[in-house]
């Protein structure tokens, strides 16, 4: 929406206006990294970051949006371990959750970095508990401030993370992918509000994980297993395709 806003309602350009906030984020990343670790690193880290930004540039899928703000995340957590810079790594939490509420992923690591905040900056009790404190609170902003922009500035049937729900069923059913509530219960979500969505599907991962639960486990390992195989393909495709990628899609990826 913001992309859209800032190119007045041009496909195109805010397509254009994405892949330069990227490029942006990446970039400064990347540059970072090499001058803490090195060239090689720095450049390995745009690679990477490459890899797995080009399926998601030439969409509108929030992947793209939540790996630009997870990219930055890692410029302010770099600033506060080498120069010793509380507000930079409470800024880097802020950024790394902000990415995380637009594309909910492994959010697991939040209270990490709270953890790891607390024994890196807390060098007393008290300063322990501040230091938890700032960061919990940056960490849970973000989802306020989703919250209060889905009530002001929508119709108000939606829901905080209400898609993510797809995912769960798709893992507790064995790993099949986020499309298999549809495939197991063809327009049964016709009609009903985002929430009510989500309640819905939330609901019957329930059921299946207690009539079946190792599917759960068989999920986890084949997203786990899959991952990384996943990363290899788009690393051996980039390869080929050359460093600039392939953002218009002229090769599809069956032919390679």
């Amino acid at each position: 929406a913001l992309w859209l806003y800032l190119s007045g309602d041009n496909f195109k350009l805010s397509l254009l206006i994405q892949a330069l906030a990227f490029s942006a984020s990446a970039f400064l990343a990347s540059t970072v990294v090499a001058a803490v670790h090195g060239f090689r690193a720095g450049l390995l880290l745009f690679a990477l970051l490459l890899v797995f930004a080009e399926p998601y540039l030439p969409t509108t899928l929030s992947e793209t949006n939540g790996i630009v703000f997870g990219t930055l995340s890692l410029v302010g957590f770099l600033f506060g371990l080498y120069r010793r810079s509380l507000f930079s790594y409470c800024f880097g939490a802020f950024l790394l959750a902000v990415g995380l509420a637009i594309r909910p992923s492994a959010l697991f690591v939040l209270p990490c970095v709270v953890v790891a905040g607390s024994m890196i900056f807390g060098t007393s009790r008290i300063k322990r508990l501040i230091v938890v404190a700032v960061l919990t609170s940056a960490i849970v902003l973000p989802s306020g401030i989703s919250i209060v922009l889905n009530r002001t500035m929508s119709h108000g049937d939606g829901g905080f993370n209400a898609n993510i729900s797809y995912t769960i069923y798709g893992l507790v059913t064995g790993g099949k992918g986020w499309e298999q509530y549809e495939r197991d219960n063809p327009r049964t979500l016709e009609g009903l509000p985002e929430a009510k969505r989500s309640h819905v599907i939330l609901e019957a991962s329930r059921q299946h994980f207690r009539a079946h639960p190792l599917d759960l486990v068989q999920g986890l390992i084949k997203s786990q297993l899959l991952g990384p195989l996943q990363t290899f393909s788009q690393i051996t495709r980039l390869a080929f395709l050359g460093a600039a990628g392939d953002p218009l899609r002229i090769i599809p990826p069956v032919a390679i």
